[in-house]
Formats: structure tokens, sequence, C-alpha cells
């Protein structure tokens, strides 16, 4: 989205412009093993010769994404991991988090609550205003959350 864009101008400066690699990491980069072959890391490393800058990308926790940032040397040559879906993203040459989104505090008990009584299965929050002073979460199934 445009407010993430403008948070992170560095991205857009580093080397060229117009050249990003942004990669998914679990069947993608990785293979079955979820290692990075030395081929593709090698071909990794020479975009980045060239002037790409890489973005790993991944459902996973940043701490997951981390080694996989470490064998392609993003810490050294500049790089940046976007974790838990697009809720974190952050700078590899400075470990800077340039943008964060988390669950708010109040729905953390409604969650716990729903999980502890419910069947295994994807949810979502949906937040529902009765008031323009009164907004409550409400869990709902996944697709409603992201209609």
């Amino acid at each position: 989205n445009t407010h993430t864009v403008q948070r992170l101008p560095s991205i857009m400066s580093k080397k060229n412009p117009t050249s990003a690699i942004a990669l998914d990491l679990d069947g993608t980069l990785t293979n079955s093993q979820k290692q990075v072959t030395e081929r593709t890391r090698q071909a990794l490393l020479q975009a980045e010769d060239n002037g790409a800058v890489l973005i790993l990308a991944s459902g996973r926790p940043t701490y997951g994404i981390e080694p996989v940032a470490e064998c392609l040397q993003l810490s050294q040559r500049g790089g940046y991991i976007l974790s838990y879906n697009g809720g974190k993203i952050v700078d590899c040459a400075t470990g800077q988090e340039l943008y964060s989104k988390h669950l708010p505090a109040e729905v953390i008990p409604i969650i716990y609550k729903y999980a502890r009584r419910a069947p295994p299965c994807p949810v979502g929050l949906r937040r529902q205003r009765h008031s323009d002073r009164d907004a409550r979460w409400r869990i709902c199934t996944w697709r409603e959350s992201h209609q």
C-alpha cells in the first residue's frame, strides 16, 4: 500500500530504482529441505551485484527468515525482510523496523476464548461500529474478515 511505500524510501534509492526482487521463501526460494541451493544463492548475489535489492517475504516470523537473510548476506549487502505476511518490514543492513502492524491488545482475550471453544478453523477479526464512539471487535471467518 502507499503508506508502506512512503515509509521505505531507502528501498528505491539503494542502487537501481527499478530493480527489486521480492521472493517468497517456502517452496519458492528454498527447496524441500528449507535451504537455498548454491546455484540460487549465486544467482541472487549476482543480481544484487548488478543493482537489485532483495526482499525476503514470508508468513514466517522475522527470526524464521533471518537464516535465509544471513545466507544471502543481506546484513552486509542490504535488503529487506517482510515477515508475518507483511505485518513487519525490517531493513537488514541497519536492523531498523520500517513497518509494523500488531493485533490490538484488546482482541487477544477474545481470540483466546474463541480458540478454546471452537474447532480449528481459519479466523479473522472484524471491527463493528455501534456508534461513532463505540467500535468492538468480533471474531468471524477468514472470508468475512476480508470482505
